[in-house]
């Protein structure tokens, strides 16, 4: 894993960066106002968006609406899943969606990481792709056993 494990686009626009969620956007609208929980998931890329590594699942609880931002306020906790390195989970505190997500994890008392893990991490930025060999999920642009 590299210090920059990946990042979410919450918009249900084309796939961009490291993670997106697929389909109908609901954040900031009537829809969304009514849910009190989302479920979704999420797929992720390394750092430097050549290899795709698993996905996210997750859940956000809606605090609040909030109509100057056009959108909503949350709660959220997430597992991260890597094929054979294992998984995280995070607690993300008071988010205002929609908007993109960049996450950085410093990971503490493990072993050296994987050789494949350790790219250059892409600076965030809300116009990042990740290759077109890892979003195709070519076998040289994954990790062992990702979950799709």
């Amino acid at each position: 894993m590299t210090e920059r494990w990946g990042q979410r686009e919450q918009s249900g626009r084309d796939q961009r960066g490291w993670g997106h969620r697929g389909g109908k956007s609901v954040w900031g609208t009537e829809e969304s106002q009514r849910r009190t929980r989302l479920d979704s998931t999420w797929t992720l890329y390394s750092g430097d968006l050549q290899k795709r590594l698993g996905i996210t699942a997750g859940m956000c609880i809606l605090i609040e609406n909030k109509p100057e931002k056009k959108g909503d306020r949350y709660e959220a906790t997430y597992s991260f899943y890597f094929g054979d390195y294992g998984h995280i989970s995070v607690k993300l505190h008071q988010i205002v969606f929609p908007f993109k997500l960049f996450y950085t994890f410093y990971l503490k008392g493990i072993e050296d990481l994987p050789q494949e893990l350790l790219g250059k991490p892409v600076e965030p930025n809300p116009a990042v792709e990740p290759s077109p060999a890892a979003k195709a999920c070519e076998p040289q642009a994954t990790v062992t056993n990702f979950t799709d």
